[in-house]
């Protein structure tokens, strides 16, 4: 809005002063610099028209243009007032003043050096963030100061500052402060050129805690770092790659000692690294190979384990394959066993005499990887053929010169048609059997080591022969056989799929099963089914079960329990060697002199009950001369006694000496070599319980009665008056005097001075000498009572005998009368404790009489 005042032109013009005190100040409110300017322009063209239209003494105009601070727009003009007499003074100029304001420029200045500065600030803003945003990608290290701000960033400078490139001195300080320890720096340089130390890497140990010492350090990480090249200062590395590192279980690193030994399987702990070894030998030239190892020490036996590593030039990567251990201590090797150019890897797990060798080989890359190991496997069977599987079941069960002879002569009938993988599971074979063979011809310390090397290569028929040489002289031998019982029966087995019909396998067989499973089981194993009988065994079978018994029974070491025997002896003059056996099966040495008897044995006890031949239980399951011997106790000692009684009833006995025995048919019959017949005082014989002075000068002789030194366990009953044993009982004395009549009277034998006598002849005879001796298991006596025609109410004609009467009066065994038993020659207990027996003879043979509590009489 613009403000004008004009004087009007008919004023009288004023004075100099008047005309400075009349001058018209024109203000002008500009709302904007370019509306402001236009009406700048409009005012001073309507001031020039003024001036032109004024008489020639025109005033000066005037124009002060003056901006506020938003003004309200409006437009006035005021023009100069009038005279007194209405007239206007044209004839004085308007003179107009224009002051124009200088705040507007000063404004346009500051707001210009605003908007450059706002400029700038971005420019360098965008300048900063692009050089941060590159400090991050290359050396996050730089920008640590902005972790207040980015968290994340700080982190991640951090952990670029850490690993960004500095000297390896700076570089272990600080592993140490994270408790950590660098090891031996090993060069990565390729294999066959100059070493340098461009690329390191460097085992990283750490100590568990509560353990200080050099030999508590386990490598925990192995890191690779690489040289930065840099003339003026320090050689400095930066870290390439790392890798965790951690030791195989105890279970894994003792499984081949556990295989092969009584050994037992470790724990699930992870064994501790400390060593790391470039091989010396290298497969490839893509990377480098090494091995990480520990050492781990059980007893005398020091195991080497650990894990198999490589490092990828191409990707410049760290990896980790295989876990290996090796229970001899042997490191891992490159070496060639195919014959390929490139060499396999080859892990030794021998341990003793059992080879075993674990082969790898480089596969081509595969999953982003240009190394990889691939084991030669004897799983695999690359070619259809039968004979190939049993060559490779042969293998697997550790028969390695068997399986390389079937694999040789498959490999020759199949010629350009054989497999590549076939070649490298022959050449694995070979590799075991070139050992296997050198064992078996090599001359070891003792037998037993020298039959193991035999068995272990295969040779079944030298084997045997050698085992049948050495056992009796070599403990070794049966040392292993007891030792080595899994190790055996594992090819043992497998030889037996493959050559069932072999006859050395056989014998093996059995012999293994003898020891696994007891005779039993090897005489299954002989006969080829679980049922034997006693007379399925041939001759050949006969033999090779007495072969086994020679090796094992003799050798081991449990105590069987003797088993006790009785029977009958029988005199014998010039006995034929050859018709008898000694426990190995040989003919037995006689003396032509020597008193012989050939004893038939009768019974033999078991645990609990005698049995009578042909002994099906004890003796009849493959007897063979060792078991027989073993079974009646003739290898720890090998008397026998005979007794035997004269006519009077005098017991004599005689010691004698097993020289020999012989089976056939379930009967059993032992030689023996008798010494002199010896007589017991006649107090202690049972038969003679009435003193008489007209005995026979040259006394019958009964057989003798042969038994095992502890069998039998000879009882002699007390000596007693008739009158003392019925005296204190009554009851007993009416009992027994009813018995007495009643047997006399079945075999007429009772005179009519018993009638009359009632039970007065018991009490009357007072030299009647009876015997007493528990027989029943009551705690009570029994009367053994000898009859004889002496007794004044017993005819002339009565046969003479004993009678057994229990304790109430009853008759429960008799020697006289329609069911008489045989005379009874002694009486006698086990060993075993038991109630005693009463010995008879029959025929010839002897016989042992127990009470049954079940039928109430002797059986």
């Amino acid at each position: 809005m613009r403000k004008a005042h004009r004087r009007s032109p008919s004023s009288p013009p004023p004075s100099s002063s008047q005309s400075r005190a009349s001058k018209v100040r024109v203000k002008l409110w500009v709302k904007d610099r370019k509306r402001q300017t236009k009406e700048a322009k409009a005012i001073a063209a309507e001031a020039a028209a003024v001036e032109s239209t004024a008489t020639p003494a025109r005033p000066k105009v005037n124009v002060l243009i003056a901006s506020q601070k938003q003004p309200t727009p409006y437009w006035e003009e005021e023009r100069p007032p009038k005279e007194d007499n209405g007239s206007v003074d044209d004839g004085g100029g308007v003179r107009l003043l224009v002051a124009p304001d200088q705040k507007p420029r000063q404004r346009k200045f500051f707001f210009d050096l605003l908007m450059s500065g706002v400029w700038l600030s971005l420019s360098g803003g965008v300048l900063v963030g692009t050089w941060i945003a590159l400090q991050l990608v290359i050396n996050p290290g730089s920008v640590g100061w902005l972790s207040w701000l980015f968290p994340e960033w700080g982190r991640e400078a951090e952990l670029h500052a850490r690993d960004a490139p500095k000297p390896l001195d700076e570089l272990a300080a600080i592993a140490q402060e994270t408790g950590l320890q660098f090891g031996t720096p090993i060069n990565l340089h390729p294999h066959g050129q100059p070493a340098n130390r461009s690329t390191l890497m460097i085992p990283v140990t750490a100590s568990p805690q509560g353990c200080s010492g050099s030999g508590c350090g386990r490598i925990v990480e192995l890191r690779v770092y690489h040289a930065v090249e840099d003339s003026w200062r320090e050689q400095h590395y930066q870290l390439g790659d790392r890798i965790a590192v951690e030791g195989p279980d105890e279970f894994f690193v003792t499984a081949p000692l556990v295989q092969v030994t009584s050994l037992g399987p470790g724990s699930s702990r992870a064994l501790p690294l400390h060593k790391v070894e470039r091989f010396t030998v290298q497969p490839s030239e893509h990377g480098i190979w090494f091995a990480v190892s520990g050492e781990h020490r059980i007893g005398r036996d020091r195991l080497r384990f650990g894990q198999i590593g490589w490092y990828d030039f191409r990707r410049q990567r760290l990896g980790l394959d295989e876990p290996w251990t090796s229970p001899n201590g042997s490191r891992p090797r490159w070496t060639s066993i195919t014959g390929n150019e490139i060499p396999e890897l080859v892990i030794d797990q021998t341990v003793g005499l059992e080879p075993r060798y674990l082969v790898y080989f480089l596969r081509p890359p595969a999953n982003g990887r240009s190394l990889n190991l691939e084991a030669i496997s004897l799983q695999q069977v690359p070619l259809a053929n039968r004979s190939y599987e049993n060559a490779l079941l042969l293998a697997q069960h550790g028969l390695w010169s068997p399986a390389l002879d079937v694999l040789e002569s498959l490999k020759q009938q199949y010629s350009d048609d054989w497999p590549a993988y076939a070649q490298a599971q022959l050449d694995l074979v070979a590799l075991h059997a070139e050992v296997t063979q050198r064992n078996a011809e090599r001359d070891w310390a003792n037998a037993g080591q020298d039959l193991i090397a035999m068995l272990i290569d295969g040779q079944w028929e030298n084997s045997w022969a050698f085992l049948m040489a050495e056992l009796p002289r070599e403990n070794s031998v049966s040392q292993v056989l007891q030792e080595d019982q899994r190790s055996l029966w594992r090819r043992v087995e497998a030889a037996v799929r493959v050559s069932p019909n072999r006859t050395a396998v056989r014998n093996w067989a059995s012999l293994m099963q003898y020891l696994r499973g007891g005779r039993d089981a090897a005489i299954a194993q002989l006969q080829g089914s679980d049922s034997v009988t006693p007379v399925s065994l041939n001759r050949q079978q006969r033999n090779i079960l007495q072969q086994l018994d020679n090796a094992l029974l003799s050798r081991t070491t449990t105590t069987t329990p003797t088993a006790n025997f009785y029977g009958t002896a029988t005199p014998v003059t010039a006995p034929a060697a050859n018709d008898w056996q000694q426990a190995d099966g040989t003919a037995p040495t006689l003396e032509p002199s020597a008193q012989w008897y050939r004893i038939r044995v009768e019974a033999v006890q078991g645990s609990e009950t005698w049995e009578r031949s042909p002994f099906p239980t004890l003796l009849g399951t493959g007897a063979t001369p060792r078991y027989l011997w073993r079974q009646l106790g003739f290898d720890r000692h090998t008397e026998i006694i005979l007794s035997s009684w004269n006519a009077a009833g005098q017991r004599q006995t005689r010691q004698t000496t097993v020289q020999g025995l012989r089976w056939e048919n379930g009967s059993l019959e032992l030689l023996v070599m008798a010494e002199e017949m010896t007589a017991p005082p006649p107090a202690n014989d049972l038969r003679e319980v009435e003193s008489s002075d007209d005995e026979p000068e040259t006394p019958t002789v009964i057989s003798p009665i042969a038994h095992s030194r502890s069998a039998l366990q000879w009882q002699f009953p007390d000596r007693i008056s008739l009158n003392a044993a019925i005296n204190d009982d009554p009851a007993l004395a009416e009992t027994l005097a009813q018995t007495l009549s009643d047997t006399l009277q079945e075999t007429g034998a009772l005179t009519l001075d018993w009638q009359n006598w009632g039970t007065a002849p018991l009490y009357g005879l007072g030299n009647w000498t009876v015997q007493q001796i528990e027989l029943t298991g009551d705690d009570r006596p029994e009367l053994i009572i000898p009859l004889s025609q002496e007794l004044p109410f017993v005819s002339s004609v009565s046969p003479q005998g004993n009678l057994i009467i229990s304790s109430q009066g009853r008759m429960i065994y008799s020697e006289i009368g329609a069911q008489a038993g045989q005379p009874i020659l002694a009486i006698a207990t086990m060993s075993n404790g038991d109630r005693p027996m009463i010995i008879t003879q029959q025929n010839g043979r002897y016989r042992l009489h127990r009470w049954s509590d079940q039928s109430q009489r002797f059986e």
